[in-house]
């Protein structure tokens, strides 16, 4: 599978991942439906206030937020997008239920070869919540010169 070289298909590189996807909570809607807990958001953009995340979420956030320069073959520079995602644990949809941020990080280690993960500290936010975010620079993406 080639690897995603902006961030809609890293997001449907995610989406259609069959070992991800059962590790992912959901976003309930406003009168009690669910979606997948994956979201592909602008910087600042959020879910809406009446959406609640529940389990991992994961958003692809839409504009590389850092780039990397490698040698070109011409003696010029390439630079290449780096891609950032949030991997947050909210509490679990159900009560007892799993939590598998761990997992899914290390799924997305696997899918992207060379990505990072940090923790994130968030202050002041509920018990039970954790949030990490993973990093990675596309080797095969070049961004257009100026």
């Amino acid at each position: 599978m080639p690897l995603p070289t902006t961030t809609l298909a890293l997001y449907d590189l995610l989406a259609a991942d069959p070992v991800l996807t059962p590790l992912l909570g959901v976003h309930v809607l406003e009168g009690g439906t669910t979606r997948p807990a994956l979201a592909h958001f602008w910087p600042k953009e959020a879910i809406e206030p009446t959406t609640r995340p529940a389990g991992v979420e994961i958003v692809v956030w839409r504009s590389p937020m850092g780039t990397a320069a490698t040698p070109a073959q011409t003696g010029e520079v390439d630079v290449r997008p780096t891609f950032r995602l949030s991997v947050t644990q909210w509490e679990p949809p159900t009560a007892g239920g799993a939590y598998h941020q761990q997992a899914v990080i290390n799924r997305l280690l696997q899918l992207l070869p060379g990505a990072n993960a940090s923790d994130v500290t968030i202050d002041g936010l509920t018990t039970g919540l954790q949030q990490h975010t993973v990093s990675w620079t596309c080797p095969v993406a070049v961004l257009p010169r100026p």
